[in-house]
């Protein structure tokens, strides 16, 4: 779970580092693209680079919160006060993304008539 939280801050710290003055509406659910990408670098160095399961994971938190949201969490996280919703929140995040949808792992096969 530290794991989680790391990459959640790093995400939001970077973002917020690399659009400077950038104006970022808050009631977005599209993070700027420095965020995602710093999200994804993150997560995908912390799971051994899996990348699906990583673009899953961002796209299920920007769908879950705003971009003000984050913002506001990445300031209770640092100061030690990471409310448990978005702990449980995370939790099923990663099970359900690290999980391979039925029939996605095996690629089907064409057979041609003979």
């Amino acid at each position: 779970m530290q794991s989680i939280r790391n990459t959640v801050i790093l995400f939001l710290c970077v973002g917020a580092i690399s659009c400077g003055s950038l104006m970022v509406d808050k009631n977005t659910h599209d993070y700027p693209q420095a965020s995602k990408d710093a999200f994804l670098s993150s997560c995908m160095s912390s799971s051994g680079g899996k990348q699906e399961a990583c673009s899953c994971m961002l796209a299920k938190v920007q769908e879950h919160y705003t971009y003000g949201e984050m913002a506001d969490l990445e300031q209770k996280m640092k100061s030690g006060q990471t409310p448990a919703e978005f702990t449980e929140f995370m939790k099923q995040t990663t099970q359900s993304c690290a999980t391979p949808t039925i029939g996605a792992a095996v690629p089907s096969k064409s057979v041609q008539p003979q």
